[in-house]
Order: C-alpha cells, then structure tokens, then sequence
C-alpha cells in the first residue's frame, strides 16, 4: 500500500509531466502547425522578398526585407544614413492589399521606432502610403509619404 508521500510525489511527478507535454504541444501548434496550415490556405499577393525604400523627406538609402507567412509579415530594414548604417526589426500584417506595420531600432538602447500604412499597387511591385516615427533630436511624432519598389 503507498504511503502519503510516495502519493504526493506521484502527483506533482504526473502534474509536471502533464505540463510538458501540454507546453510542448503548444509550442509546436502555434509555431509549426498552424503557420503551416495558414499558409497553405492563404491566396493573396506575396510580397516577400527584398525591396527599396524611399520617402519624402530623406533622401538616404535603405532597403528592407520580408518574409511572408500567409498575412504575417516580418522583416529587417537596413537604412544607410550619413552617421552610418543603422538596422532595424519590423512585424505586421498584410490583408486586403493592406500593409500595416510597426518597426524598432535593433538597438535596445534606442527609442527610434516607428509605423507604416502601406497600400499594395502596380501588379505587386510597389507598396505606397504613409509613415509616422518618433524623431528622437526633435522630441516629436514625424510621418510622411512612404513607398517601397521591389528589387529585382
């Protein structure tokens, strides 16, 4: 017959095996699974790949590149500016032809951050619409007319 120690270690034994295993599956649904299964369902325009950067106000060289998985968006903006090269991390969404956005300096020491409203035209091969970004020298929100033209 157990004791009720050898019942209380076989409970918190179960109770932890349990939570494995439970964590396990979570991670794999919502990191393998269901990415896997939206993609295969997803039939809109692919904007993936890398593109060139251009705004109103600056006239610097910058790129950026996305990584598509059915409507979510990621990608690495590179922005060659007279200080030099400074690097940044974006995440969004793409729907309806739709693309909105939200960027941060890879530097988390910075609080250059900012957003993009994108509409996708011309067949795919431009993305135009606005951009709004804290300016860190002004103290003060900045936007302006935004668009990137596919590299080819």
């Amino acid at each position: 017959m157990d004791t009720l120690s050898d019942q209380i270690v076989s409970g918190i034994v179960s109770g932890l095996v349990t939570s494995i295993i439970i964590l396990i599956f979570v991670k794999n649904w919502t990191h393998i699974i269901l990415p896997w299964f939206e993609k295969l369902l997803y039939t809109g325009v692919k904007i993936d790949g890398k593109w060139s950067i251009h705004t109103d106000a600056y006239s610097d060289q910058a790129e950026i590149i996305i990584s598509q998985s059915a409507n979510r968006i990621t990608g690495d903006i590179s922005w060659q500016a007279t200080g030099g090269r400074v690097e940044y991390t974006c995440i969004g969404e793409f729907s309806d032809l739709i693309l909105t956005a939200t960027y941060k300096q890879r530097d988390p020491n910075s609080l250059d951050r900012g957003t993009v409203t994108l509409l996708c035209l011309e067949n795919g091969q431009l993305l135009s619409g606005c951009y709004a970004w804290y300016d860190i020298s002004a103290s003060k929100i900045v936007s302006g007319i935004y668009e990137c033209r596919r590299k080819k």
